[in-house]
């Protein structure tokens, strides 16, 4: 038997409820119900029932409308990014019905091109989008790269659906290839702004050292050191970027933290800039001529080593860390009509750091240790 979700509240009365436990619940499934398009009266008589294998083609219908008016909602660029019931609705139908799913997201991402001819074969659309990623808002990348962590590579062991079509690694493929390129392309607009960032206050140090911001570009040597590894696939506008700041020499320590040389902070050896992602420190020999490499995390922010002292911020998205938070304009004033992106003209533009993902938009988490006692969210 398969069921959507199981939820199991003594009354709906708000009333009667506890508010720090129950009355979640309530709001909970009074959300994912109506979100299938299903009355509270038929869950309080028992009605909801779908047992069967294969989801009558009504209720499928009645799914797919749904779901893609709720995507749609987040075109709003201030809509947080709260996805859990449709995740649970989408994981439940890809047991039964995964080629209504996939179905369900093509014409979903289709509704992205007004251009896209009627027809497209699943390899077209993606490589439409694909291709159309430096157009589209940060909202709707962070949206798809959430569903491709979430929903099509959400289990490690691929399993033969239940309808006895073996999942096609092709398409799998093809979907790993979006993932990877649209994570690029957050990855170009986060430099763009940092390096956007450097080079207005370089331009106005007298101000900025006189506003005491809160929020100040870190890493840049970092992603300039990835802009040189990365050139040969890097748009020319980026490359730019990284040119006028390093115009700016000397100057730039003035404004922001340039730190070249990294070491480990377990064994104090270096630490090369190989990957925007995780290092490998440079430990020397020991007396028994042993070697132990310390494999560290870098900040998914400013590409810097993370601190081993600081606890860091991490997203269970995309299980990257933060050691450090971008504004609000980062994920909300992106434009594509613009050469770098952003267009920097205030400091306004650095207040009200939020603790989001920058590649997946979703809230992060403060990682604590696990003989630390964790308050979890009911």
């Amino acid at each position: 038997m398969n069921t959507l979700v199981v939820l199991q509240i003594h009354t709906l009365n708000s009333d009667l409820l506890n508010p720090m436990y129950q009355a979640r619940t309530q709001k909970a499934a009074v959300e994912f119900f109506w979100t299938a398009d299903q009355a509270v009266s038929n869950l309080l008589k028992g009605q909801l029932d779908y047992g069967s294998s294969i989801l009558p083609e009504g209720d499928l219908s009645c799914w797919e409308s749904n779901i893609l008016w709720s995507l749609k909602q987040y075109q709003n660029i201030e809509k947080p990014l709260v996805l859990w019931d449709i995740l649970a609705a989408l994981l439940a139908l890809k047991q039964t019905a995964p080629g209504f799913v996939e179905q369900l997201l093509l014409n979903w991402l289709s509704s992205w091109c007004l251009d896209l001819p009627s027809g497209f074969t699943l390899e077209n659309i993606l490589f439409h989008v694909q291709s159309s990623l430096p157009k589209i808002n940060n909202h709707q990348i962070h949206l798809l790269n959430i569903i491709c962590r979430r929903l099509i590579f959400s289990e490690l062991k691929i399993e033969v659906p239940k309808s006895g079509e073996p999942y096609n690694e092709d398409k799998l493929n093809l979907w790993n290839e979006l993932l990877i390129h649209s994570e690029k392309e957050m990855r170009v607009r986060l430099v763009c702004f940092s390096l956007g960032a450097a080079l207005f206050l370089a331009s106005r140090v007298s101000e900025a050292s006189a506003s005491n911001r809160k929020w100040l570009p870190v890493g840049v040597a970092q992603m300039e050191r990835w802009v040189t590894i990365n050139k040969e696939l890097i748009e020319d506008r980026l490359l730019l970027l990284v040119l006028r700041v390093g115009e700016l020499g000397e100057r730039i320590k003035n404004v922001c933290d340039n730190q070249v040389k990294e070491s480990c902070g377990l064994c104090s050896a270096s630490v090369p800039f190989e990957s925007p992602e995780t290092a490998v420190c440079k430990a020397t020999k020991s007396a028994n001529h042993s070697v132990k490499s310390h494999k560290l995390q870098r900040c998914a922010v400013s590409m810097k080593l993370c601190s081993i002292t600081n606890v860091p911020w991490f997203c269970t998205c995309c299980q990257r860390w933060a050691a450090r938070l971008m504004p609000n304009a980062f994920f909300t004033k992106y434009n594509p009509s613009v050469d770098f992106g952003y267009v920097i003209e205030s400091f306004t533009l650095f207040d009200h750091s939020k603790p989001l993902c920058p590649f997946c938009g979703i809230q992060l988490q403060r990682h604590a240790p696990n003989f630390l006692l964790a308050v979890n969210p009911v």
